[in-house]
């Protein structure tokens, strides 16, 4: 009976080390955890320059004002252009062709700035408040790129290339955001 014993006691020892093992392990994985949720990028802290200013800039009233301001040009910009600026016969346009793709690129790098200091400040997906974690941004995300697709004019002529310019139609949705 005496053997029984120490085999017991050698065995509940044995899953004791087991156990207390595991939860070091678990103590040490959410030590990590909490350090990269401090950084975003992995490399800013909440403490960096860098990242101040970013998150000074977005909580800005005037920055708030200004990516308003360009929503809203991009939505009277929308009223002014013809729906299907290709095709011949169509409606006159109060202003150019010329002057829509200046207007549309300066809009498009002020919401990528928007975007950037954003990812900046909070993050792009680990954080609690990062970017992606919000539906908001990323269909902010999905206008921009097909913004940048349209600028570029990459599927020029194509299904692809109004399916981008029809994206830009979803830039008054970012009001409700707001």
């Amino acid at each position: 009976a005496g053997g029984s014993n120490v085999m017991h006691l050698v065995r509940d020892d044995t899953v004791k080390k087991l156990v207390e093992s595991v939860q070091l392990q678990k103590t040490k994985q959410k030590a990590t955890l909490n350090l990269d949720s401090d950084r975003i990028l992995f490399c800013l802290y909440r403490e960096h320059p860098i990242r101040r200013a970013a998150t000074y800039c977005v909580q800005s009233a005037t920055f708030q004002a200004l990516i308003m301001a360009s929503i809203l040009t991009s939505c009277v910009l929308l009223a002014l252009t013809p729906a299907h600026r290709d095709l011949p016969g169509d409606g006159e346009s109060v202003i150019t062709l010329e002057q829509q793709r200046w207007i549309d690129l300066a809009l498009t790098i002020a919401f990528t700035v928007e975007f950037l200091l954003a990812v900046l400040s909070t993050g792009l997906l680990g954080p609690r408040d990062a970017y992606f974690r919000s539906l908001w941004n990323v269909v902010d995300f999905v206008v921009l790129v097909f913004a940048w697709v349209d600028e570029f004019t990459l599927f020029e002529g194509g299904s692809l290339a109004k399916m981008a310019r029809m994206f830009r139609a979803l830039r008054p949705l970012r009001l409700m955001k707001r």
